[in-house]
């Protein structure tokens, strides 16, 4: 899962590695929805 945090934070460029993760998380959380 860190590994595919990281691939999202590298397309996205979240520049707040904490934010990308908040957001990967509820990407998880919608679908799992």
């Amino acid at each position: 899962l860190v590994e595919w945090i990281d691939e999202q934070v590298a397309v996205k460029r979240f520049r707040n590695r904490s934010h990308a993760i908040e957001w990967a998380l509820a990407e998880v959380a919608k679908s799992k929805d």
